[in-house]
């Protein structure tokens, strides 16, 4: 290789790193504030930024004026074709009472990989916070709700995240589909992209439905999100799902394969 390719690789290893240690360290800023809105602006401000994607994971509202969230931001920080696509994931769990946080964690999962379907292998927390007082009110709250349960923060942000459509005898839709329909209806097409670069299958198949349904309504992949598509196809195993109020195992290839996505030329591995 020329030396000046070499100085001009080096510098863009350079300025992506100092970009994806900037990100964080303004995350972590961002949440010293404890005010959720600073850390929502946050999000959508970071997503605007090119190779940068973010997304709710989970969010629910607990009880009364509680709020538990789980949010992640990732990175892509090489790739010369999908394949060998790279990124960083940091993960955020928030417990909040209207916009005051009451309990964050930063989590650094490292680089991930594509071609190891995003697995994690080792994690790191990079900043925690709890206001005791405050989620000791919130436990009594929820204490005199449900007669005497026992709430740990471990169990708030434990995802058992299920693919399904309806849940139970109500058909009540999992946390992560009503997400991916407020992201379809926003045409949040960078929510959706984040969820793929994760490991959790189910998480994986959202965001697929997702971008199938854009496409349905006219939205055009892009090289980089088609590539993703074509990759999911080759998923194997099977996901735990549910049928009306039983839990079932479904497989992953018969669920990818009901979206027929639009056929197009075959794209060149190089994604911009």
């Amino acid at each position: 290789m020329k030396p000046k390719v070499k100085q001009i690789l080096l510098f863009l290893f350079l300025l992506i790193a100092s970009n994806v240690f900037s990100n964080i360290d303004s995350l972590k800023k961002v949440l010293q504030t404890k005010d959720f809105k600073e850390v929502k602006r946050y999000l959508q401000d970071f997503k605007k930024t090119p190779n940068n994607y973010s997304a709710y994971s989970y969010g629910e509202n607990l009880i009364d004026s509680y709020y538990a969230m789980s949010l992640q931001f990732q990175t892509i920080n090489k790739f010369d074709s999908v394949q060998n696509l790279k990124t960083n994931l940091y993960t955020i769990n928030i417990l909040s009472n209207h916009y005051e946080i009451i309990y964050y964690s930063l989590t650094d999962n490292g680089v991930l990989e594509l071609k190891n379907n995003f697995k994690i292998n080792n994690t790191k927390e990079l900043l925690k916070h709890l206001d005791t007082s405050a989620f000791q009110k919130f436990k009594n709250r929820i204490d005199n709700q449900n007669y005497g349960s026992n709430v740990k923060l471990t169990t708030l942000f434990d995802l058992n995240i299920i693919y399904a459509n309806g849940i139970g005898f109500a058909g009540e839709d999992p946390n992560q589909r009503l997400l991916m329909t407020e992201y379809i209806l926003n045409k949040d097409s960078n929510s959706l992209f984040s969820w793929f670069c994760n490991p959790n299958i189910p998480l994986q198949l959202y965001a697929l439905e997702g971008f199938y349904k854009l496409e349905k309504k006219g939205m055009y992949l892009s090289d980089l999100q088609w590539q993703i598509v074509q990759h999911m196809k080759t998923l194997n195993g099977t996901i735990s799902s549910w049928s009306g109020c039983f839990p079932i195992g479904r497989n992953v290839k018969e669920v990818v394969e009901r979206f027929k996505f639009k056929k197009r030329k075959k794209q060149k591995k190089k994604v911009n």
